[in-house]
């Protein structure tokens, strides 16, 4: 898993809330975007923890880790990244001090 940029923990966290299948995760679509590229930038899959906090993987992660494209006509929900952070505002609030960085790099 060399290729991966994100944790091992993360990695196994998403791996057990989506019973290993990551067609059981949303889809967040990042194309447009007024932030700064960072490591990981691109497309997320996510999929809410037990306390409904969200738990993000970048697709580039879950291609090496499935070997596989990934298509988000197959995951549960496909949605842009806009329309996610007006749900997990509180949460992008929480985990984002400074409003002009994507909320998504303290994830990777």
């Amino acid at each position: 898993m060399s290729n991966c940029i994100t944790d091992i923990k993360t990695i196994h966290r998403f791996l057990t809330l989506t019973e290993g299948n990551w067609r059981n995760s949303i889809y967040i679509e990042c194309k447009t975007c007024k932030y700064e590229p960072h490591e990981g930038c691109g497309d997320y899959l996510c999929v809410p923890d037990e306390n409904g906090a969200p738990v993000l993987l970048p697709v580039s992660d879950a291609k090496v880790l499935f070997t596989k494209y990934i298509d988000p006509s197959d995951c549960l929900l496909w949605i842009r990244h806009n329309r996610f952070l007006a749900i997990y505002r509180a949460w992008d609030r929480r985990h984002c001090a400074e409003q002009d960085k994507c909320p998504f790099t303290s994830v990777v």
